[in-house]
């Protein structure tokens, strides 16, 4: 959409046109000058405030002898079964395709130019013949390396990026690093020899403005694409939309392109704004995260039955879920839930899940939302609790560990980083186990034929061998909650 912008100075009742801004505002109604005619529709007034907004064709007004014209460039947005946008249809012929993997993940964004002179009706579609495509561009997504027409770009790495350059066929690389606000907004761009490249400043819910380089000009916006809450800013064919993962973001009219997957559970606040309509002290990271609450599921003879349940949730911290007046404990991006038994046993057979075993699950939150869970088989009381005892029922950090010692059974990951962390029943058994600490807690598989019996856990929790792959896939190599609790 491209709209002109209509704004007081500061210290005086005149008005400044500035072509350059994507927001058309009048803070002071009674700052019009006579001699102004606004258009009968395309605007709405909010109580401090004229937000002008072309919402069919041409609008105009005049101002100082000049014809201001307010121009909108419709789109026709195709979703997936997903709800991500497919295909974004512009009025002027131009095109945006996107393709995701089947769990929504971007993988490729195309953009086609079409040749002036075209016009797409509202609503409307309309293929481009080779003839009427004038340039074609792509940017490709390979984790945190992005590729522009198939050459190497950026490599984004935590607070900030490198970029290559390709001068025929020899490739520089440059370092580049990110200033950041408390809202993960990427306010300036820092070169390795510490020469300020750009900086960003940003209105409350994330349009850019005063975008400058070392040189002061208000250029060179598309230096790096990440900006508000680092999240990559879409500005080609005039979108400026945010992509946040989950779902794409609009600025400058603070709406969402979809509604909030978790929407039923806020019902006082629409589906499509962003962060509660309170940006200056929450940001969305992705969409969504995790959290825990202890709920009553049920009641056996008037006495309530408590258990922990994981839920969902636009928060990205304790303190919003305080603020947003929900009671649960922040978990975070990806959650490890043990469900398990005191009881548990291996096997006739020593396997987890063989002839009369008694087993646990271990469930894995991801962090692509309530699509993500999958649960896998585990224990949680060790190969021989008589001798080896087992950590007790509670939240706990889990990271990736990476052990993986010759002949050993690898241990990709740790609980609380190695440290000790308190047992259950320490004095259970007389000639038993009796520490009450142990150190050195992972999550690791089985033997490879599926048996735990021996020393294959000394207190650490286990997952089914066949299993392991498809758990490290889904856990991944981020730090994450573990939920231990037993029956």
């Amino acid at each position: 959409m491209e709209i002109v912008s209509l704004k007081p100075r500061r210290g005086d009742e005149t008005l400044r046109i500035d072509e350059s801004d994507d927001l058309v505002v009048i803070e002071n109604m009674d700052a019009l000058p006579e001699g102004v005619s606004l258009p009968e529709s395309g605007f709405y007034v909010e109580s401090h405030a004229l937000i002008i907004i072309c919402t069919e064709g041409m609008a105009q007004f005049e101002y100082e002898g000049q014809t201001i014209q307010l121009r909108k460039n419709d789109m026709f947005i195709e979703y997936d079964d997903n709800g991500m946008p497919r295909r974004i249809q512009f009025a002027d012929g131009n095109v945006t395709e996107y393709v995701y993997t089947a769990t929504g993940r971007k993988l490729r964004t195309v953009y086609y130019t079409a040749v002036p002179g075209i016009t797409v009706g509202s609503g409307e579609t309309h293929q481009l013949t080779d003839a009427e495509i004038l340039s074609k561009d792509s940017i490709d997504y390979l984790g945190n390396l992005t590729l522009v027409n198939g050459v190497p770009d950026q490599y984004l790495f935590q607070g900030g990026y490198c970029s290559f350059d390709d001068n025929n066929g020899n490739v520089s690389v440059a370092w580049h690093y990110y200033n950041q606000d408390h809202l993960g907004n990427n306010r300036e761009v820092i070169s390795e020899g510490g020469t300020l490249e750009q900086v960003t400043n940003y209105y409350p819910y994330g349009a850019p403005f005063c975008e400058r380089t070392t040189a002061g000009a208000n250029t060179n916006a598309t230096l790096q694409r990440y900006k508000y809450n680092g999240k990559e800013l879409d500005l080609m064919h005039g979108l400026k939309w945010y992509d946040y993962g989950v779902r794409m973001y609009d600025p400058i009219l603070l709406t969402w392109n979809a509604i909030d997957p978790m929407c039923e559970d806020y019902y006082p606040i629409s589906p499509y704004a962003y962060c509660a309509n309170n940006p200056v002290n929450r940001f969305d990271p992705d969409g969504r995260d995790w959290y825990s609450s202890l709920d009553s599921i049920g009641n056996i003879n008037g006495q309530a039955i408590w258990q922990t349940q994981i839920h969902y949730t636009d928060c990205i911290s304790q303190e919003q879920l305080i603020d947003s007046n929900i009671y649960g404990t922040f978990l975070g991006k990806t959650v490890v839930l043990f469900d398990g038994y005191y009881d548990e046993k291996l096997g006739n057979d020593n396997t987890l899940d063989g002839p009369g075993s008694k087993y646990a699950t271990a469930t894995v939150y991801g962090e692509n939302g309530p699509d993500d869970i999958t649960s896998y088989i585990a224990f949680t009381m060790s190969s021989d609790f008589d001798k080896y005892g087992a950590i007790q029922d509670g939240i706990y950090n889990g990271s990736y560990a990476g052990n993986n010692k010759p002949n050993h059974i690898p241990k990709p990951y740790v609980l609380e980083k190695g440290g000790a962390i308190n047992t259950i029943d320490g004095n259970r058994y007389k000639d038993g186990y009796s520490k009450d600490k142990k150190n050195g807690i992972f999550i690791h598989r089985t033997n490879n034929n599926g048996t735990a019996n021996g020393r294959v856990s000394l207190g650490c929790l286990l997952i089914k061998a066949q299993q392991m792959t498809n758990f490290e896939k889904h856990v991944g190599r981020n730090s994450f909650k573990v939920i231990l609790r037993r029956k």
